[in-house]
């Protein structure tokens, strides 16, 4: 008798507690205990077990709402009947009834849904319908609707969360909330399974919502492409007559492959992958250089992406893993990318900013690999530094001779992926994700981890393991606008922030200058962006005020930097910004 269940069957086995019955001499004539127990005692509300007590174990078992399985031996095995709705609770009720009261006030008819959502843990905790944290969902639930019935506001209720249902009875919303109620879940831990299954089960009068991950929470440092993941969850979504599938995602530009393919899918359900990849690099980057760019996109969708970063915990670690030749040869994509880019600037300028954009996602992840492997060459250096007899001539020599040259190089690293993760800083969530690692980079090769070096070498280390200061200087300056508005309320200003990232010093004399005018033509009015620091002193902006003459038909604008000698543009290409007023 093992103590996990067996692995020869189909059937899904929930542990209860087991107290140890087994034969001294097996028998040819015996059954294994598991196959007796399948064979003898009935199944409960559809679950099996195999899972037996002693006598000692039937009070603690009934306690938690078991019931008795058979003769013989004790088995028990949870029933699926959910347990009795709770009542309202009236606290919850009178609170949800001022917040339906406001949201009608405030939105009317333009508010379709309240969404309750369920705790993250129903999903990591396995929360099942006997759980007391399955009773206070449910409790507020019935809350909220009991709040819905005495206030009649003007839209509807729906929960939705990390799984459709409690962990042992995925359909139980389905039975147990009243038909107006929409339910939707997110695809199963961080969209690594499919849409749950359950939402075919639910009545066909249900409204019913499935969400998958354009990029999920591990690897927000790091671009993810999910583009062949997504079509096939939402062929399985579909199946499953879901009225809305819609993504989930933090950041927009590095997640939008896949939430291309995904608003495709309604137009076109047998889409593939490599159909799609092959129109997506058509349409962002020109023909020229279409295809091989398709075929590299699709050799890193999904797991061929490399992932030398999770931040959940810590980001970078160090790792020595990575400095194999199995790993680095992962990378071998971002040079394919890199020999592109002739074929890529015949396209324009939109086209090359795009390709430059990513360029700089992939050479990110390689420099990331490359903190990991130079952070663990150091600090398996240090650890043997630390070994040898503390304060010895011996252990200075040491730190000076392996110690200081490691963490010069580990240095170097991080100044480089820095450097590449600014230029590939493109919208506010790219500046998150840089200050994340900015966050991991002093943790590799700050001040504090040098100065415990330099105290085994009983001197300082100096400009030898300073990160360098300055970028590639033969790498172009770049003009970023992030995440620029496109609606205003009449009478709101348009705010503009420029960020120039440039190899180093010539960013802060950049001088950038706004053009607006109204979307029906006429003459461009210009706008000095002043510096406003930043890194660098690389940061300028503007608060435009705008005429109203251009709140009937809206505005347009765009954007020129003078720096080094090249004048950059936003947005790049032909068409400028446009921004309408309500």
């Amino acid at each position: 008798m093992g103590t996990s269940p067996p692995s020869n069957t189909s059937l899904s086995y929930t542990f209860v507690r087991r107290e140890g019955w087994a034969l001294e001499t097996p028998s040819n004539d015996s059954l294994p205990l598991y196959q007796f127990s399948r064979t003898n005692f009935s199944k409960v509300g559809g679950t099996d077990t195999w899972l037996v007590v002693g006598e000692g174990g039937r009070g603690e078992a009934l306690e938690k709402g078991y019931a008795q399985v058979g003769p013989g031996p004790i088995a028990f095995a949870l029933p699926n009947a959910p347990p009795p709705p709770p009542s309202p609770n009236p606290t919850t009720v009178a609170a949800y009834k001022d917040v339906f009261t406001r949201l009608s006030r405030l939105y009317g008819p333009n508010l379709t849904h309240y969404w309750v959502w369920t705790k993250e843990d129903m999903q990591w905790g396995k929360i099942e319908q006997h759980s007391p944290d399955w009773t206070a969902v449910f409790e507020d639930l019935a809350g909220a609707h009991a709040a819905w019935l005495e206030t009649s506001p003007s839209f509807n209720l729906s929960v939705g969360g990390w799984i459709v249902g409690p962990w042992d009875n995925r359909s139980a919303l389905d039975t147990l909330l009243p038909p107006q109620w929409a339910i939707g879940s997110l695809d199963g831990f961080l969209g690594a399974s499919p849409p749950d299954p359950a939402l075919a089960t639910f009545s066909p009068l249900r409204v019913k919502w499935s969400f998958p991950w354009a990029e999920d929470d591990d690897d927000l440092t790091s671009p993810q492409l999910w583009v062949s993941r997504n079509l096939e969850h939402a062929n399985l979504a579909a199946a499953s007559r879901v009225s809305l599938h819609a993504s989930l995602q933090w950041r927009t530009r590095t997640a939008s492959p896949s939430l291309t393919a995904l608003a495709n899918f309604p137009w076109n359900s047998s889409l593939l992958p490599a159909d799609f990849f092959a129109r997506y690099s058509l349409a962002a980057f020109g023909p020229a250089a279409a295809a091989p760019i398709a075929a590299i996109l699709l050799s890193i969708d999904g797991d061929g992406m490399p992932r030398p970063v999770h931040c959940d915990p810590g980001c970078i670690q160090p790792n020595k893993l990575a400095c194999s030749p199995q790993e680095t040869a992962r990378y071998a994509f971002v040079d394919a990318w890199a020999a592109l880019r002739p074929l890529v600037a015949g396209g324009g300028a939109a086209a090359l900013e795009r390709y430059d954009y990513w360029g700089s996602q992939w050479e990110k992840l390689r420099w990331a690999s490359r903190v990991s492997c130079a952070w663990g060459l150091y600090a398996d250096i240090l650890r043997s530094i630390q070994a040898l007899p503390a304060g010895s001539p011996e252990q200075a020599a040491e730190a000076i001779s392996r110690g200081f040259p490691a963490f010069s190089s580990l240095a170097r690293n991080v100044s480089s992926l820095m450097w590449v993760s600014a230029r590939a800083t493109a919208s506010y969530g790219d500046l998150g994700v840089l200050l994340q690692l900015y966050s991991s980079a002093a943790t590799a090769a700050g001040g504090e981890a040098l100065g415990v070096l330099e105290g085994l070498a009983k001197t300082e280390c100096g400009e030898p393991c300073a990160p360098p200061r300055e970028g590639d200087p033969t790498a172009p300056p770049l003009l970023r606008v992030f995440t620029a508005r496109s609606m205003l309320q009449k009478g709101e200003g348009l705010n503009l922030r420029a960020h120039v990232v440039g190899p180093g010093a010539p960013a802060s004399a950049a001088v950038c200058v706004a053009f607006v005018a109204s979307m029906e033509g006429g003459a461009w009015s210009e706008f000095s962006l002043l510096g406003e620091g930043g890194v660098g002193k690389a940061v300028f902006a503007a608060s435009i005020p705008v005429d109203p003459s251009y709140w009937a038909a809206g505005l347009q604008w765009y954007i020129n930097c003078s720096v080094a000698g090249a004048v950059l543009f936003h947005p790049p290409g032909a068409q400028p910004q446009t921004v309408i007023f309500f």
